[in-house]
C-alpha cells in the first residue's frame, strides 16, 4: 500500500545537539501509527516536522509523495494537527477559534457552524461554546484543539498525546470519533501509554 508519510534520513539539531539523526520510516496510507516514548525523546518534534511547523536540518519529508519543503501549501491542506498543549487564540471564543481555522480551509460558513455545533454536542461541551480559553479547563481546551484539527476532515490526522489530561469519558469520545470518521485515513499519534497503543494502533 502507498505511504501517506515518508521520512528519509531526517535530522534535527537543537542547541547544537542532535535530537534526531538519520530518521527513516514510512507510514502506510489508512493506518493508525503510534510513536511511543518518554518525555524529551523527540516525539513532539517528529510530529511538528511532519506537520511542517518545524524545519529539518537534513533529509526529506514526503506527504502523499510530495516534498513538504517544496509543496508546503498543497501538503498542509491534507493535514490536521493537534499539539500536546492546546494552542488556542486567547482573544477568541472557543467557537471563534474553530470558525477561523475552518475558514482557512475554505469551508462554507453555514457548514462550519453546523459542524462546530455538532462536535460540541458530541463532546457534551456546548455550554462552553462562547467562552474564552482562559474560562475553561485544560481538558476542554484539549478537546477544542482536537475538534479544530478534524473540522476539515483531513486525509492525515496528527495528534500529540491526544488524550493526555482528559477524563475517561472524554478519552473514549476522542477514540470513538477517530474510529467513526477516520476509517481508511491515516492517523499518527504519540503516547506514553502502551495500553492505549495496543488498543488503537496498527503499527507501533
Amino acid at each position: 500500500m502507498e505511504a501517506s508519510i515518508t521520512l528519509k534520513e531526517v535530522a534535527k539539531i537543537y542547541d547544537k545537539q542532535m535530537l534526531l539523526a538519520d530518521l527513516t520510516f514510512g507510514i502506510k496510507q489508512g493506518s493508525n501509527f503510534i510513536i511511543l516514548g518518554k518525555n524529551g525523546s523527540g516525539k513532539s518534534t517528529i510530529l511538528k516536522i511532519i506537520s511542517g511547523i518545524v524545519n529539518i536540518d537534513n533529509g526529506t519529508v514526503y506527504i502523499n509523495g510530495k516534498d513538504i519543503d517544496t509543496r508546503a501549501a498543497d501538503v498542509k491542506k491534507h493535514i490536521g494537527y493537534s499539539p500536546q498543549a492546546p494552542s488556542l487564540d486567547a482573544n477568541l471564543t472557543l467557537y471563534q477559534n474553530i470558525n477561523l481555522y475552518a475558514r482557512l480551509y475554505g469551508i462554507d460558513s453555514n457548514e462550519i457552524h453546523n459542524k462546530t455545533i455538532d462536535w460540541f454536542d458530541f463532546f457534551a461541551i456546548s455550554r462552553h461554546l462562547n467562552k474564552y480559553p482562559s474560562d475553561v479547563s485544560f481538558g476542554i481546551q484539549k478537546i477544542v484543539s482536537f475538534i479544530r484539527s478534524i473540522i476539515h476532515m483531513p486525509d492525515i490526522l496528527i495528534l500529540d498525546e491526544p488524550t493526555m489530561g482528559l477524563e475517561p469519558n472524554q478519552k473514549m469520545k476522542i477514540w470513538e470519533s477517530i474510529d467513526r470518521h477516520f476509517i481508511n485515513k491515516t492517523v499518527l499519534f504519540t503516547s506514553q501509554d502502551f495500553t492505549e497503543a495496543e488498543h488503537h494502533a496498527d503499527q507501533i
